[in-house]
């Protein structure tokens, strides 16, 4: 029963209490006008049932020829069932398309929200293909005038961005995760001035059958969007073009992600076709103008240049991520001022410096990650002064000297710490006590005597949590400790390619262990 039926309802029951008070007031004057009193609010109560329910306040015509016009771009699918019905059987004309599957409705009962992506029952189930031609699809959704927020994740369109939803006035959230969006990003998104959150993604890398195209990279348009707080875009390695100077326009934004590949934990999502650059150009100074940043993930791109300076004053910032770009110069000294910093990642650029022992300032960082770059010099001591660090990644650089001491590098023993100093140039003794307590992976392995490490003490046992070590290729002498046999937690060790004699501890007979290229071993 709607809100308006309601109201009627109370009314006619107070006007029938009213009715039957006066009748029994003048029951004793006239039983027979007491009787018709009686009648008519019988009467009338049985009008209210009989009430039609078209009566009952719906959504507006206008919002209701614009979904069905929206409904005749698609036809569904349950490409695993076909006997599953689709949500949008539910919009029928006629009915109150608030009601219908995806549809929100303000207290005006105008339509505010499209969610098509909660009535499917798992990601990529259904599948909803334009039926209409790429020009004119959602050309109807502009009339939704109180319209706010569109949700199609998981929803395969098979289309361009539709320029018309630059109409959408009243727009605040776009989410086309897993859509299967191409061509460019539109201009006409500039006018969306109430938008705040911005998704589009093609779920994994690779499709590159989707994503978006197209050399226009961000429009200069779209720095207008002043309160935008969310613009993520990831795998779209065939949109190229850059980063307008104008992005400080951005004053909202706290996350800004546009990516290709890779993640926190190193994994490197290779793209795979060779024209897939991404965006290009330099990072523009104004990055630092947005004040309110937390996440920037810029990472699998084709950007040059320096780091931004600028960076460095964004106190708000806990993840940068420019991995896997052609970044060249220096890791910015002012990045020691970014208290609140959790994760960096500079792998695989073409950065040639000597780290700032400004990063040991940085005791929130879980995640450093700097590996194949050209870095170079003594491992700063400052850098093992990080508490919460998990992933230590300088591997491929150049890095020379003995490790630092490792006192307060992962202070916190429940962090499970990954380090990897490979393909390096570090010698000295391989003293284990002087290694943080809570290493779980240890990945020393180098080639061509790069590095020159001597002996394998019997202290490697101190490291109770180590689950893998990687020491191939070192020219590592001498015999195998048997301490390796108190280590109960050590499941993958390679010391492959080392000239290692004697006997092997019982320990590696258990577990996954690489001791090829030690001929001088017994088993």
């Amino acid at each position: 029963m709607g809100a308006r039926q309601s109201m009627e309802l109370a009314r006619f029951v107070q006007g029938y209490t009213w009715l039957r008070k006066g009748s029994i007031y003048i029951q004793r004057k006239s039983k027979k006008m007491a009787s018709t009193l009686n009648c008519i609010g019988l009467f009338l109560l049985l009008g209210l049932a009989l009430v039609p329910k078209s009566h009952a306040q719906q959504c507006t015509a206008v919002d209701e020829d614009a979904l069905l016009v929206f409904k005749g771009d698609f036809y569904c699918n349950d490409i695993n069932n076909p006997s599953i019905p689709c949500p949008l059987d539910s919009w029928v004309p006629g009915t109150d398309c608030c009601q219908w599957s995806g549809i929100q409705c303000d207290a005006s009962h105008r339509v505010i929200s499209i969610l098509l992506s909660a009535y499917f029952r798992q990601p990529m189930t259904f599948q909803i293909t334009r039926a209409a031609e790429p020009a004119a699809f959602g050309r109807s959704l502009p009339r939704l005038t109180q319209l706010q927020d569109l949700d199609f994740r998981f929803i395969s369109l098979n289309t361009y961005l539709p320029p018309a939803w630059g109409s959408i006035t009243k727009l605040r959230t776009l989410n086309l995760y897993a859509s299967s969006i191409y061509g460019e990003i539109p201009r006409e998104f500039g006018k969306l001035s109430e938008l705040t959150s911005f998704t589009i993604d093609t779920l994994a890398p690779g499709l590159f059958g989707f994503g978006l195209s197209g050399q226009a990279g961000i429009p200069r348009e779209l720095c207008k969007l002043s309160k935008l707080k969310t613009f993520v875009m990831r795998y779209h390695p065939n949109l190229s073009g850059g980063i307008p100077n104008c992005i400080d326009g951005w004053r909202s934004i706290e996350d800004f992600q546009f990516f290709n590949g890779g993640d926190e934990n190193g994994r490197d999502f290779s793209l795979k076709q060779p024209a897939a650059t991404g965006l290009t150009g330099v990072l523009p100074a104004s990055l630092g103008n947005l004040k309110n940043l937390r996440v920037l993930n810029l990472a699998a791109n084709s950007f040059g240049g320096v780091i931004p300076t600028s960076l460095g004053s964004l106190t708000s910032l806990q993840t940068i991520d420019l991995a896997m770009n052609r970044l060249t110069g220096k890791i910015p000294v002012e990045f020691g001022n970014l208290k609140n910093l959790t994760i960096l990642r500079l792998y695989k650029n073409r950065l040639y410096a000597e780290i700032p022992t400004s990063l040991g300032n940085s005791k929130a960082l879980e995640v450093l990650d700097l590996g194949s770059n050209g870095l170079y010099g003594p491992i700063p001591d400052r850098m093992y002064n990080l508490p919460k660090v998990r992933l230590l990644r300088l591997d491929d650089n150049r890095f020379w000297g003995p490790l630092p001491r490792g006192d307060y590098l992962g202070r916190d023993l429940s962090i499970q710490l990954v380090m990897n100093v490979s393909w390096n140039f570090l010698d000295g003794p391989l003293n284990f006590r002087q290694l943080p307590k809570n290493i779980a992976e240890l990945r020393m392995s180098t080639q061509n005597g790069r590095m020159a490490f001597t002996g394998l003490s019997p202290t490697i046992s101190v490291l109770q949590s180590l689950r893998v070590l990687d020491l191939s290729q070192n020219q590592l002498t001498g015999k195998l400790p048997s301490t390796f046999n108190d280590m109960p937690n050590l499941q993958e060790v390679n010391l492959s390619i080392n000239d290692f004699e004697g006997q092997v501890p019982n320990r590696l007979k258990v577990i996954n262990a690489d001791l090829s290229g030690n001929p001088r071993l017994v088993m």
